[in-house]
């Protein structure tokens, strides 16, 4: 009938140590290449996007680490022509271009991988700063810099990938069990939950954006070998994990399509976010989520830290 959680501290710091391994860096006409004993990161210097984590021999991206800004529309976001008015971020990232690039190594320890991408639809930029360590760790610092230019609201600020389709099987500490979203997410509680990522998804009968779940401190997305990839940051993020793309959720309009009518992908489509908009509610034919749960045009920076691991491994190892 009734829940409450209290907070025992006062915020969450993550706890990966760093790495004393050693690492490699190769400088290509086309990509960054930094390695080490166990791992290979490439990065695209035409992108400035991640297209290659390899973990032990094992590839664990099947699509690029890289910076999105679209979120599939909800029901409610019909009422308010959500696709129409926002639609300037659904294909931003299509015309983005780097106008700087380097990479460097610091000591025999670490490489910094930098990127700054402009943004011409909306005269903007985002600047990443990759940081590689020895045990494979990637860190990523994102910053976006709104220009001059009169925008719309963001859908969300964040970046997305794909894994390989063996990675189902996730395990968050954050809030669940049930899909949240910022401004419906006081029903679930802050916790340790395990599921596989295909019974995340919410089967409504007009299919949209589901299965999000916010006040993430970690997550891991893993094999049946028990290999996979660790996320966390500083602070706590929002993400969620499905066999669907945001495009494949995504209609002009609302209802013209039911779940059947949905193919179901091998891969795992993972977002990760700093920020999300709120499903809103009020009602449904015009209503937008509340201000506080709305993302202006301005300026955001996140970080991201991810870590490969395999059976028999500690996180930190």
């Amino acid at each position: 009938m009734a829940t409450e959680q209290i907070a025992l501290s006062s915020g969450y710091k993550n706890t990966l140590k760093e790495s004393n391994a050693p690492i490699s860096v190769l400088w290509g006409d086309y990509t960054y290449l930094v390695g080490g004993e166990r791992f290979s990161i490439r990065f695209d210097k035409a992108s400035g996007a991640v297209v290659s984590y390899v973990y032990k021999e094992k590839e664990l991206l099947a699509e690029a680490l890289e910076p999105t800004f679209w979120k599939a529309p909800n029901d409610n976001d019909y009422g308010y022509n959500m696709v129409k008015e926002l639609a300037i971020w659904r294909k931003v990232m299509n015309n983005a271009k780097v106008t700087e690039s380097n990479m460097s190594r610091i000591g025999n320890r670490q490489a910094k991988v930098d990127f700054l991408l402009y943004l011409p639809d909306v005269d903007s930029y985002i600047r990443l700063n990759y940081s590689v360590s020895g045990n494979g760790k990637l860190v990523m610092n994102y910053e976006f810099k709104a220009g001059n230019k009169a925008l719309p609201m963001l859908p969300r600020v964040g970046v997305k990938m794909a894994l390989a389709s063996d990675f189902d099987q996730l395990e968050w500490y954050g809030r669940g069990p049930w899909e949240n979203y910022p401004d419906r997410k006081l029903s679930a509680d802050v916790g340790l939950y395990k599921s596989t990522v295909g019974d995340r998804y919410v089967e409504y009968a007009c299919p949209q954006d589901n299965a999000y779940i916010t006040d993430t401190r970690w997550f891991k997305l893993y094999n049946q070998s028990n290999m996979g990839l660790f996320v966390t940051s500083d602070v706590p993020l929002g993400f969620s994990a499905l066999h669907y793309t945001a495009e494949d959720l995504t209609r002009n309009e609302r209802g013209v399509m039911h779940p059947f009518d949905l193919p179901r992908r091998d891969e795992v489509y993972l977002h990760i976010d700093h920020k999300i908009m709120g499903v809103g509610g009020d009602n449904s034919w015009g209503a937008k989520p509340h201000s506080p749960y709305l993302i202006a045009p301005k300026d955001y920076s996140f970080r991201v830290i991810f870590k490969p691991f395999s059976a028999g491994e500690e996180i930190n190892d």
